[in-house]
């Protein structure tokens, strides 16, 4: 728990300088580099997206053992150190402002309504994904277990159905994690908490925030068309993005202290 608990502290007071080598952006290059040649290996593309999927799975799962290992070897506080510097790095609660601010790049002048709802969708997204999951599978496993889960993330986005099927399996305690979480953290930040209690992580947002999500948003800078969700009591503003943020904050707050309050009454009884 210990790890855990300084990679969160270290997320929330510092945003990742860009001089560091960041394991996502290594992960994403080796993936690059793989697929051509899983592609020339096997003739079926299915066969093909299956072999790179379970490699990555193995080769990111060793790895980070690896370096734990290796670490250890050096006295138990550096591996300690680099158990929090994995879980540091899948996080991103303070590194979600360097998101918006590359889809406002992207959009340009886009319509602010449009932009707002894409900056509230990512910041819902990112609080299930990169704040619950992470968490979740630290807890639950660890580093390896937390990268395995970060693996899947990104090839979903690549690959077909095998990334898809097992990141769907993986995302979906910490998808109804997120569903618990949010009206909890609309309750602390006296937001929309009756209107919260929806069926998904999106339908929460947009519940505790009175407004409607959805529509023709932009999702990895690239324009989506998803179902509308939640009843537009308000109109979207910046405001919205702002409380859209407290309530990432306050949901992951929330996260830590459960998982401390498991973690000590597991010890003790």
């Amino acid at each position: 728990m210990l790890p855990i608990f300084i990679a969160y502290l270290l997320e929330i007071a510092f945003a990742k300088p860009k001089w560091l080598p960041n394991p996502a952006v290594g992960l994403s290059a080796v993936i690059k580099k793989a697929e051509p040649y899983f592609r020339r290996r096997f003739k079926n593309p299915k066969t093909a997206g299956a072999a790179l999927v379970l490699s990555v799975i193995a080769f990111v799962y060793l790895s980070v053992k690896f370096i734990i290992w290796d670490f250890s070897l050096l006295g138990p506080g550096l591996e300690l150190l680099a158990e929090a510097l994995f879980i540091y790095f899948a996080l991103s609660i303070k590194d979600v402002k360097r998101k918006l601010d590359e889809l406002k790049n992207i959009l340009g002048e886009a319509d602010n309504e449009q932009l707002i709802r894409s900056r509230v969708e990512i910041i819902a997204e990112n609080t299930a994904t990169d704040i619950a999951g992470v968490l979740f599978y630290a807890f639950l496993g660890g580093p390896a277990l937390v990268w395995i889960y970060k693996a899947l993330n990104i090839l979903k986005e690549k690959e077909g159905w095998l990334a898809l099927k097992l990141f769907w399996l993986f995302d979906y305690i910490p998808s109804r994690i997120c569903i618990f979480l949010v009206p909890l953290a609309s309750y602390a930040c006296k937001m929309g908490f009756k209107k919260s209690f929806k069926t998904s992580w999106q339908a929460a947002f947009a519940g505790a925030l009175r407004i409607q999500l959805g529509g023709l948003v932009y999702h990895y800078g690239l324009p989506v068309h998803k179902p509308y969700t939640g009843e537009p009591v308000n109109e979207p503003n910046q405001a919205h993005v702002q409380k859209a943020l407290k309530l990432m904050y306050a949901s992951s707050a929330i996260l830590m202290a459960i998982m401390i309050a498991i973690n000590y009454f597991w010890n003790v009884l």
